[in-house]
């Protein structure tokens, strides 16, 4: 039977797609959002300006503190509220970070937001003995480095109480799904009105490709 070009056209596009699976479509304007059956559903990055600080806000499906510990027998998570926040500072994925398969979302991000689960000294009880447990780091990197922010400033997640964001007591989390970590936005290299790309990353759900826990916007800071 003979094939039309058309016919042709169409098997080559069929084995591209397959054999290159593209990324999830952003998920929204302003609030990219990752779903993921191990989270419990839906986890949503948003970013915002607070006065000189830009913020960045991840709520999840469940309370955070549901996703602290968890080990298994072998050692490993099976709940994690790990997460990363990329951010392309000049809207441009050909400068930044090259970013890949292994490294999904960093492509074009100048710097980054991370939350690690480490397992440190939380603080006191009574007797003055230590209490040890999980908690978020919060880290701001500039491409593969630390960000150099100004002296005495130590970004920690926080979360909203009583009308206002405070530091997460760690010891005893409050029963809250949204948290949010700051940085002056001159350290960051940003101001308001500027558009810039946001990619949110649940590495939890990174276990096939095309790595189904990412999500990205372009937005303009306000």
């Amino acid at each position: 039977m003979k094939r039309t070009w058309f016919s042709i056209l169409a098997t080559a596009l069929v084995v591209t797609f397959a054999a290159h699976p593209v990324l999830p479509a952003p998920g929204g304007d302003s609030t990219p959002t990752v779903s993921c059956k191990k989270m419990g559903g839906a986890v949503q990055f948003k970013v915002q300006l607070d006065g000189a600080n830009f913020c960045a806000l991840v709520t999840y499906p469940k309370p955070i503190a549901s996703y602290l510990g968890g080990f298994d027998n072998n050692g490993g998570k099976t709940l994690s509220a790990r997460v990363k926040i990329y951010l392309d500072t000049d809207a441009n994925p050909k400068t930044g970070l090259k970013g890949g398969n292994f490294d999904p979302g960093a492509k074009g991000a100048e710097y980054s937001i991370e939350a690690d689960e480490i397992q440190t000294a939380l603080g006191k009880d009574d007797k003055g003995g230590w209490i040890s447990g999980p908690e978020l780091d919060a880290a701001i990197n500039k491409g593969e480095d630390r960000a150099e922010l100004p002296e005495g400033v130590f970004p920690k997640w926080e979360t909203e109480a009583g009308g206002k964001f405070q530091p997460i007591d760690w010891i005893k989390p409050p029963d809250s799904k949204t948290m949010r970590v700051c940085a002056p936005l001159s350290a960051l290299g940003l101001k308001a009105g500027q558009k810039i790309r946001v990619s949110g990353v649940v590495p939890l759900c990174n276990d096939a490709f095309p790595f189904p826990g990412v999500a990205e916007a372009t937005i303009v800071l306000k």
